[in-house]
């Protein structure tokens, strides 16, 4: 049965859409009878990139032929599977390798019986582009919709959770009510699928595989742009002229004169010939006339092509040198893309020989990509701040946790009783139900914890490729708000110290969290939502032997004093007094290092609050020069090799194109003089940068002790 037999009314699926806070868009009647609902070369794109990735995992046969693709194509425009490996399971069984049938992940999850086939859905989506929802921080292309009618004539409507394969459907004799309970039923879906996530946390780690190369996949910086091939101009060529002279022109002859004798009526005779003589020579002059402006029009353009011929070298110069300057420039460009690539090579395979030789700061930065690649689902615990301790080689992981609120627990998705008619002056049709007891919230939240607590230890030993870690420290940190005074309180609620030799004989697949976290000595409350502090077992330690004592300069400036030719040390004191002020709050400090004149870390911001804090590099340039992309290139590498969050460059002078170019997409800021002047003129102080006045003074130094 085709959607052509499927009656719609679009009035009330958009009235129905409106209330549920919602914007849908219905395609005409041509569109809905078309095979594909999406782009067929998006489909192509997504299944044969998650196919190489299955085929890499070793979940599925190397082995797929082009027609095979062609059909999963054609499944996947009549169905919309939510996961390739649920479409090849279920369509290309023989494809599924024995590693694959072990890991299914979950396999194909459905309320139908099978996986909808082209009978069940009918031959389009109910909506061309799908629901775009705007409520309850749903993504607006997380579902796909499909109708048809059964055999009893009912509407049916099949929803599909693109992310998670999960399906179901609603049906009826009334297609305004199942409409509503299409898209309330969608919601839970999505809502399932996140209590499925948080739920299996841990396990989810356990089957992934560890031997992922995280340099590669995760550390190289972005890539330079690959420069476009220059569009080259034309070559203009010689000018020709096949314009030919203009003929003579034809001229009408004279008919000879009447004689008397010859013709009977002579007088009018005569009369008519005299006619016929004026309009003959009115017409040869102007046939005259004519010829000789087209040979004045012909002369004019021989001169014309004959100052084009003379300036047809020269053009053909001029295009030949713009050619080659585009040329040299795309490829001056490609080789600076190389360099880039080197360069960025370079920097990973410095870090990585570093991380294998064990440095402290090369230990962290592999710890972090080991971190940062772990998909914790719903952004639960996206936060750390981390230690190392090479002569113990123990690793101090200070991590965000989420507080309850944070934590989402939805079973049941329903309509809101309303009273009157169905209109936005009613309220949002939808709601949520929290479909639990308190008691069996806070279980599950101890509980979560308690995984993401193992699950990071799981992660840290199991890719520890370079024995650097003998054991890691855990403090859980969770930000939340004290009911009782209405603050932000930060509290660390539980903190374990655990041997990798003890932690690996563990098998975490069986562990019940809580005993688990318990028998490893940890320490934390017996309720941990009571989110009741504790003192973490080893604190990171944030001193630093580069740190020098800090003396005040901003105090000494007025208008008249120029930050060009400063003092570099002064100067770099000075960067750090803005930005003490500029960073003051509880727990942050800023230090000074020792003097480096123009070379490493200037000053260290250290922030001591474990969710939103961590470390900020500053580095001081009082130039009189441009700043170019190297100084920033060195910025860059020391924000790497310092583990820190990110870095900020401070100069007098300002910055070239290729600087600018090179920070972005990366925690990198660049303040220029005029940014300096203005965060003096915002923390009470005036001062002045005077570029040239600067060059002067300093040179005037340099000749003193230079002579």
């Amino acid at each position: 049965m085709t959607l052509t037999n499927f009656p719609r009314t679009l009035a009330a699926w958009q009235n129905i859409v409106s209330m549920l806070g919602t914007n849908a868009f219905m395609e005409d009647e041509t569109e809905i009878e078309s095979e594909y609902f999406q782009d067929p070369e998006v489909d192509r794109e997504w299944l044969e990139g998650d196919l190489a990735e299955l085929q890499q995992e070793g979940r599925v046969q190397q082995q797929v032929t082009a027609e095979q693709i062609e059909q999963m194509l054609l499944i996947q425009a009549k169905t919309g599977y939510g996961s390739v490996f649920d479409l090849i399971s279920d369509h290309f069984p023989a494809l599924v390798t024995t590693y694959g049938r072990d890991h299914l992940n979950g396999g194909f999850i459905s309320e139908l019986e099978g996986p909808p086939d082209e009978t069940d859905l009918g031959y389009g989506p109910l909506s061309g582009t799908t629901l775009h929802f705007d409520c309850e921080g749903i993504d607006q292309n997380a579902f796909r919709f499909y109708s048809n009618k059964d055999s009893e004539n009912k509407y049916i409507i099949h929803i599909v959770h693109k992310e998670s394969g999960k399906r179901d459907s609603v049906s009826g004799k009334n297609l305004e009510s199942i409409m509503k309970q299409a898209v309330v039923r969608a919601i839970s879906l999505h809502y399932e699928y996140i209590l499925d996530n948080t739920k299996n946390i841990l396990r989810a780690a356990l089957e992934r595989k560890n031997e992922i190369d995280y340099w590669d996949h995760f550390y190289v910086p972005p890539p330079v742009p690959i420069p476009a091939t220059p569009e080259l101009l034309v070559c203009p060529a010689k000018p020709e002229f096949n314009d030919p002279e203009p003929p003579p022109p034809t001229y009408l002859e004279y008919p000879p004169e009447p004689k008397p004798d010859s013709v009977s009526g002579f007088e009018k005779a005569y009369s008519d010939w005299a006619w016929y003589i004026k309009e003959i020579e009115s017409e040869n002059q102007r046939r005259y006339d004519e010829n000789v402006v087209a040979i004045k029009n012909w002369n004019s353009r021989r001169v014309t092509h004959e100052e084009a011929v003379a300036a047809w070298p020269e053009t053909v110069k001029k295009v030949e040198a713009e050619n080659q300057r585009r040329k040299a420039e795309h490829l001056a460009a490609v080789e600076r893309r190389k360099k880039e690539q080197i360069k960025n090579q370079q920097v990973v395979a410095d870090i990585r020989a570093g991380y294998k030789s064990l440095r402290p700061e090369a230990v962290k930065i592999y710890c972090n990509l080991v971190l940062q690649s772990s998909d914790l689902p719903n952004g639960l615990g996206r936060k750390w701040d981390l230690e190392y301790i090479p002569q113990s080689k123990t690793l101090i992981v200070d991590h965000a946790l989420p507080a309850p609120d944070d934590i989402i627990y939805i079973k049941k998705v329903e309509l809101a009783e309303t009273i009157g008619p169905l209109t936005e002056a009613t309220g949002r049709m939808i709601r949520t139900r929290l479909n639990l007891s308190d008691n069996i919230f806070r279980q599950f939240y101890d509980e979560t914890l308690y995984k993401i607590c193992l699950r990071r230890f799981h992660e840290l030993f199991e890719t520890d490729t370079a024995g650097a870690l003998e054991s890691v420290v855990f403090n859980g940190w969770v930000e939340s708000v004290d009911k009782a005074s209405g603050n932000d309180t930060k509290a660390c609620v539980m903190s374990v110290h655990v041997k990798k030799e003890e932690f690996q004989k563990i098998n975490l697949a069986r562990v019940d969290p809580k005993a688990c976290f318990k028998a490893l000595k940890g320490i934390g409350s017996s309720t941990l939502h009571s989110l009741t502090p504790i003192a973490p077992v080893l604190k990171i330690n944030r001193e630093d032997k580069r740190f020098v004592a800090s003396y005040e300069v901003a105090g000494q400036l007025d208008e008249r004093s120029n930050l060009a030719a400063m003092d570099w040390e002064d100067f770099e004191h000075l960067i750090r007094e803005l930005f003490e002020k500029e960073f003051s709050k509880p727990g942050c400090e800023v230090k000074v290092t020792q003097a480096s004149r123009d070379g490493g870390v200037d000053s260290v911001v250290l922030d001591s609050d474990p969710i939103h804090g961590g470390k900020t590099v500053i580095q001081a340039k009082r130039y009189t020069n441009t700043v170019g992309v190297a100084a920033v290139r060195e910025l860059w590498g020391t924000v790497l090799n310092e583990g820190a969050m990110k870095g900020i460059l401070v100069t007098t002078a300002d910055y070239g194109p290729d600087a600018y170019e090179f920070a972005k997409g990366k925690p990198l800021v660049l303040l220029n003089g005029a940014n300096l002047l203005h965060l003096l003129e915002k923390h009470g102080h005036k001062a002045k940068i005077d570029i040239q006045e600067a060059k002067r003074i300093l040179g005037e130094k340099a000749s003193v002790f230079h002579p």
